[in-house]
């Protein structure tokens, strides 16, 4: 793994790669090599490493919405985000 930072061309790729691939290795839609490739990147990148846990934290704050019978979800995932932003700040 820290060969990666030895190597910042891959670390770059493995940088774009993960930015692109980060929803399918939450949803567990990655194949295992691919997963692993996410993984490792980012225990090596803090930048990364927050924009999943920041995504995480939206996923989690949307699947709370489920079931709303509200005309409109959107007040609800405004104070979700709102929420969020005021956790990390």
């Amino acid at each position: 793994m820290w060969r990666a930072m030895r190597h910042p061309i891959r670390f770059g790729r493995d940088h774009r790669f993960t930015v692109r691939h980060a929803s399918g290795y939450l949803d567990g839609e990655l194949e295992a090599d691919a997963a692993r490739r996410v993984r490792d990147h980012t225990h090596l990148c803090p930048k990364c490493r927050e924009m999943l846990d920041s995504l995480r934290r939206t996923i989690s704050s949307l699947a709370g919405l489920r079931g709303s019978r509200r005309a409109s979800v959107v007040p609800d995932v405004l104070d979700a985000l709102r929420s969020d932003e005021h956790r990390t700040s």
